[in-house]
């Protein structure tokens, strides 16, 4: 069989991404076993892993190398999309939905509280979001159009300070939120770019956004989030036309 090859042993500061021609892994049984299937490179998966982590909920992760994706995967999600959230014979494909469901899940027995629930705030995390990814893609995919989208990006860095309200969080709000948690993976890639592009990080003139990422550091699931130097090693990767997912 053309799937019987065997995926490395990961290293302490490596995930493996299951490629074509990787045979599926054997995955949990029983209905409540939580699946999810994502890619550290991925800002919606990294918001439904920040949810995870935030509420203590356990699952196993299957990171989907998105350039050359298993074949057994389009079982998964014939979409080809990720982040999938499967349970037992149930799955949730979209992130919002997934970080939605993962807010009503019992944590396991960890004392965690639910994720601050506030609509403005996501409402406004999601519109600055619809600014901020077209650009970023290009700049990501595109090295050609790095000036112009370049400025764009930054604008929109601004203009995400701008809106940041009160402190601590997002909206005001006195503890995490899924505004937060959905916002803090694009930060975190304007970051790690800003590196491989030898331009000032988002965050070195900008007080409010400054004062917003030494509260998100402190929240204890962003430990669980890629970092803005891991960010910056694909994106390199990633503009040469050539994506590595080990770095």
């Amino acid at each position: 069989s053309s799937l019987t090859k065997k995926p490395p042993l990961p290293t302490s500061n490596m995930v493996y991404h299951y490629k074509t021609g990787d045979a599926r892994p054997e995955l949990p049984a029983g209905e409540d076993a939580l699946v999810l299937f994502e890619s550290k490179f991925c800002p919606f998966c990294q918001r439904v892993v920040l949810a995870l982590n935030q509420r203590g909920i356990p699952y196993q992760s299957v990171y989907i190398n998105l350039s050359a994706k298993p074949e057994w995967f389009a079982e998964i999600n014939p979409g080809g999309k990720v982040p999938v959230l499967m349970m037992g014979s149930q799955r949730l494909v979209d992130s919002l939905m997934i970080c939605r469901y993962v807010d009503e899940l019992p944590s396991g027995g960890v004392s965690e509280a639910q994720l601050c629930s506030n609509a403005d705030a996501e409402r406004l995390a999601l519109a600055w979001l619809g600014e901020f990814f077209p650009p970023m893609h290009d700049l990501m995919t595109r090295p050609d159009e790095a000036p112009e989208k370049l400025e764009q990006v930054t604008a929109a860095m601004r203009q995400f300070g701008e809106r940041l309200g009160p402190k601590p969080f997002i909206g005001g709000a006195q503890t995490v939120g899924l505004a937060d948690l959905i916002a803090y993976p694009a930060v975190a890639i304007a970051t790690g770019l800003a590196g491989v592009l030898d331009c000032p990080e988002p965050a070195a003139s900008d007080t409010a956004l400054a004062g917003w990422l030494a509260e998100m550091q402190a929240v204890k699931a962003t430990s669980a989030a890629t970092k803005p130097v891991e960010w910056g090693a694909f994106l390199k990767s990633l503009r040469a036309g050539n994506p590595d997912y080990s770095v």
